[in-house]
């Protein structure tokens, strides 16, 4: 059996986007069937950024919930 995708959600205290894409997260991640968590700090691009856990990034502020889904459906196909 595949390992499920692991994704991370990078923010910022503080942050109503990140806030927002806390919601769409949890949301996707129950209808989608994937692993989340979340890391404080600095990143490349401005937060929320979701990426996977080796950097790649899928979606970055601000995160459009049809997009982030078409990224997250790609990267489960080539998988």
């Amino acid at each position: 059996m595949a390992k499920p995708l692991e994704l991370v959600l990078w923010v910022n205290t503080n942050c109503q986007a990140c806030e927002r894409a806390r919601e769409l997260m949890s949301s996707l991640s129950a209808a989608m069937l994937f692993d989340w968590s979340i890391q404080q700090g600095e990143h490349e691009d401005s937060v929320p950024v979701v990426a996977t856990t080796d950097g790649q990034v899928l979606a970055a502020a601000p995160i459009v919930a049809g997009d982030l889904v078409d990224a997250i459906l790609a990267l489960s196909a080539r998988d």
